[in-house]
């Protein structure tokens, strides 16, 4: 995430409160707002800000690495849950915008069989896989404007009955 922690031991959090006198608010604020790419690069987090960096800072280019770990890691254990994949799909800003980090993530996906043709990944044409890919890898816009609207509009008439 940005700017909050992802995976966190408990135990951390009991070792700051006694070892370093954190108190709630100060835990609210370093797992909430000074983790994530923010805390491991000590730059931002923006992954266009952090690739920037990354030739020349250690931190923005573990950042980059710990993030697209940690995508692939979910993705895996999702993949357990469901007991199989058909389709990958990629959405949302990054999953949308970023070629370099999709790249990043499919490239450790490659035991399950994914393979991206990278001219169809640079154009986000879909499906972005290769025709060798086992699973079939996709980029979908979100919409996410258009499904506030929907949702707004359906609570309008009630809005105006009072």
């Amino acid at each position: 995430m940005g700017t909050r922690s992802g995976d966190l031991d408990p135990g951390v959090l009991v070792y700051l409160m006694r070892e370093k006198q954190f108190d709630a608010a100060m835990l609210e604020k370093l797992v909430d707002r000074s983790s994530g790419l923010l805390g491991i690069s000590g730059i931002g987090s923006d992954m266009r800000q952090l690739y920037e960096a990354a030739s020349s800072n250690a931190d923005a280019q573990l950042a980059i690495a710990m993030f697209c770990y940690s995508v692939r890691k979910q993705i895996a254990a999702m993949i357990a849950a469901l007991d199989g994949v058909d389709s990958l799909v990629f959405t949302g800003g990054i999953g949308e915008n970023d070629v370099e980090t999709r790249t990043a993530i499919c490239g450790g996906l490659s035991w399950l069989g994914v393979s991206l043709d990278p001219a169809q990944n640079r154009a986000g044409e879909n499906p972005i896989s290769d025709r060798a890919s086992r699973c079939a890898v996709h980029v979908l816009l979100s919409q996410e404007d258009e499904q506030i609207a929907r949702h707004t509009w359906a609570l309008f008439p009630r809005c105006l009955s009072g």
